[in-house]
């Protein structure tokens, strides 16, 4: 295990120990009601991870939590911008964690509309 000196190390350690504790509960138990608890703290300890360039890691953790059950849910969320950073770390994309609306091409960009700088768009953006 790895301390930091500073504030988020401490933060990040005591994460680790109760995720730590609460998963081997659970494995000893073979109780799985209450992960969802723990699946809020485990998320914000891969975003920790994530923030500190251990991606595969991060991914490491996320990947063991149950399959959103939400749109919006931090953790498909999270599993999303990491493999959006590294596509290495997952055989195949992982779910969009949003919903995906396609947003017609509108009449000004049809008839050519020039931006007031006189640039023209480019490509792909």
């Amino acid at each position: 295990r790895r301390r930091g000196g500073g504030g988020g190390g401490a933060e990040a350690g005591s994460l680790l120990e109760l995720l730590e504790k609460a998963v081997v509960l659970q494995e000893a138990t073979q109780i799985k009601d209450g992960y969802p608890l723990i699946a809020e703290q485990l998320t914000a300890f891969a975003e920790l991870l994530a923030a500190q360039g251990c991606l595969h890691e991060a991914m490491g953790y996320l990947v063991q939590l149950p399959p959103a059950e939400t749109v919006d849910d931090p953790a498909a969320l999270l599993m999303h911008r990491i493999h959006g950073a590294n596509p290495n770390l997952l055989m195949a994309p992982p779910p969009v964690p949003y919903d995906v609306v396609h947003v017609p091409e509108s009449s000004a960009a049809q008839a050519g509309y020039q931006p007031q700088g006189g640039y023209p768009p480019q490509a792909g953006n």
